[in-house]
């Protein structure tokens, strides 16, 4: 949930301009300027107590804070094993779990939370990290992602359905599942009971987990319950057709075509669309009820889906037929994120720090280096939640601990950081 001065109450509502007024005297251009873009329909307003048409982020200014935008120099930590070298990049005084990543046009933005955090670098990540901070409270982003062929649009998700965009490469950042609702005219008289029962069916209780592009149009947000969709760019999402049920939550999201995408949640469940995530289908697969975290295709046939009890599978036919992958030095640790990078290459992270690679596309997975052994006792645990590539790159996000000497102290005091790894991907098979 979005909060500034005060908390805001979210509901996600059917957008329509109907009843909305852009030019209320209560919005200025100087908030306009600092938040919104002058893209058409990209500021409508509702004026107040209108029920037929409701601001889901009646949110103006952000929080004077002296903390929410800042600059950070991180600090580098080199890690070795016997075969591969990576860098781990903690940005000191970040209180922040990321959650995901993205690169473009040469920038990695973070995301995460509480406080809905976005971290973004310039071209060279030694350099000071930007830190943008969007609430005071404990809300968090769980995914970002650009939107579609347009580097410089980034959307991000969180808790209750939060959606923000950036339509200028991070410089600002809005608050922009501005949904809207247009109810026939409601009696004066009516009840707000019956008013709040009508509105229910748009309000996304709980946390949304994913966002992707099918292409610079259609797009997805999936969580708890609940999958939001748009036709236009992000400027309007509403719910899809299909519905789910309360105890689903949906974790990963990725289009492999304009109309085919994939999702994966609770409970084992699968499901595919063949018309840009408006319908939903469920995938019959005996994956002993895992809870997968993640879903990836390099191609329209070849992906593979991955969760918890360090599980994957892995398909060659376009999801008919799947097979279960055989993970070397298996640990029981989630599988928080995983990504083809073509038909055979591929590599996955999880909640322990341990980076994993495939290159037969998905049958057998050897670990390709534990983060906290490669740092020489630099750091003591890791927890990876995200994962990207650019050409040359890897980079994952989450957490890490550091041991902290204190002289005069037997026993050892924690502290932790958000980081990032980075690494340079080694040459693929032909």
């Amino acid at each position: 949930m979005i909060k500034g001065m005060t908390k805001v109450t979210v509901c996600i509502f059917i957008f329509a301009l109907a009843g909305c007024d852009d030019s209320s005297p209560t919005v200025t251009e100087q908030h306009k300027e600092k938040y919104i873009s002058n893209e058409p329909g990209a500021w409508p307003y509702c004026p107040d107590n209108t029920i037929s048409c409701r601001n889901l982020h009646n949110v103006h200014e952000r929080p004077e804070q002296e903390d929410s935008e800042y600059q950070v120099s991180p600090v580098i930590y080199f890690l070795n094993n016997e075969n591969y070298q990576a860098q781990a990049i903690s940005l000191p005084g970040v209180s922040a779990n990321f959650s995901s990543l993205v690169s473009s046009e040469g920038k990695i933005y973070a995301v995460g939370g509480p406080t809905l955090t976005i971290v973004q670098s310039g071209r060279d990540v030694s350099n000071p990290w930007q830190v943008q901070k969007y609430s005071r409270f404990a809300d968090s982003f769980r995914d970002i992602t650009v939107a579609g062929s347009k580097p410089e649009r980034l959307f991000t998700t969180g808790s209750k359905g939060d959606i923000f965009r950036t339509q200028n490469s991070g410089k600002t950042w809005e608050p922009f599942n501005m949904a809207f609702w247009v109810e026939p005219s409601i009696p004066d008289n009516e009840q707000l009971n019956e008013r709040q029962s009508r509105l229910a069916p748009y309000s996304f209780e709980g946390e949304s987990y994913g966002i992707a592009f099918a292409n610079d149009n259609v797009a997805v947000v999936v969580g708890e319950a609940n999958i939001l969709r748009s036709v236009d760019g992000g400027q309007s999402w509403q719910p899809a057709t299909t519905r789910l049920s309360s105890r689903t939550a949906l974790q990963g999201v990725t289009f492999v075509s304009d109309k085919q995408g994939w999702v994966v949640g609770s409970g084992g469940l699968i499901m595919f669309t063949k018309d840009g995530g408006d319908n939903w289908e469920t995938v019959p697969l005996d994956t002993q009820q895992t809870h997968f975290m993640s879903v990836s295709f390099s191609d329209i046939n070849h992906g593979c889906i991955a969760g918890g009890k360090g599980r994957v599978w892995c398909t060659t036919d376009g999801g008919t037929n799947w097979q279960q992958g055989n993970v070397s030095s298996k640990s029981d640790s989630m599988i928080t994120r995983i990504q083809l990078l073509n038909e055979l290459d591929g590599w996955m992270v999880n909640h322990t720090g341990h980076i994993y690679r495939t290159q037969d596309g998905g049958l057998h997975w050897s670990l390709w280096m534990d983060i906290a052994a490669a740092s020489a006792g630099k750091i003591t645990s890791v927890n990876l939640w995200g994962m990207t590539f650019d050409e040359q790159h890897g980079w994952a996000a989450g957490t890490v601990k550091f041991p902290k000497d204190k002289a005069n102290s037997n026993s050892m005091s924690l502290t932790s950081s958000p980081v990032i790894i980075t690494w340079d991907l080694p040459a693929t098979k032909n």
